[in-house]
């Protein structure tokens, strides 16, 4: 569709700029042709009515079809898989958040999921070639020393290494993925909390 629409002159190219606060400076964001939006999500639609694969089967889950009682205040009832670059580590996410879901709320295995995400970015980015058996303790200090680096706030960090430690545990407990056997992730490798300034009333 995107190919049609730009031979024959059609596709829109808009954007808009807005101001990001956290890094100060003015940004700018391409805005999809409504065309494309409107016809991937029937896309979509057709392909989610024809997909008879079990829910964990799939790349996204629907949580209403897997029963999974969801806050009707949340926009996301979904819990998306795709940006995990690589196939081993997919299944084993995929293993962990099913079991994840039958004890804890779909907002925690989103915050998982955000978490293997990262992971799965760095790995990609610096070691494509790794496979699970790779995973050491040098691997991961060498994501925890760069996390620093990539702008977040210490208790984000904090939250993403904490969840990474469950994931591997738990991996190396069912074997999921062929991982040590040992802990890979110490107290230490945690941001130390940062105290906050006092806030003075005004006279």
């Amino acid at each position: 569709m995107r190919s049609y629409l730009s031979e024959h002159n059609e596709l829109k190219k808009r954007t808009r700029e807005y101001y990001n606060v956290k890094f100060q400076v003015n940004k700018k964001v391409f805005i999809k042709d409504e065309t494309l939006i409107y016809f991937t999500q029937i896309y979509k639609v057709i392909l989610d009515y024809y997909d008879d694969r079990d829910e964990h089967e799939k790349d996204v889950w629907e949580l209403h079809k897997l029963g999974v009682r969801v806050n009707p205040s949340r926009a996301k009832c979904t819990l998306n898989f795709t940006r995990i670059n690589q196939a081993w580590l997919k299944e084993a996410t995929k293993k962990y958040i099913r079991y994840r879901l039958s004890i804890y709320s779909a907002e925690k295995s989103l915050d998982s999921i955000g978490a293997i995400n990262d992971f799965s970015a760095f790995i990609a980015y610096y070691h494509p070639l790794l496979q699970a058996q790779d995973i050491d303790r040098r691997l991961i200090l060498e994501y925890i020393t760069q996390l620093p680096h990539t702008g977040l706030h210490p208790r984000t960090i904090s939250k993403s290494i904490g969840s990474l430690k469950k994931f591997l545990e738990m991996c190396a407990i069912e074997e999921w993925l062929p991982v040590p056997d040992k802990r890979l992730i110490y107290a230490e490798d945690f941001p130390k909390p940062t105290r906050g300034l006092p806030r003075y009333i005004p006279e």
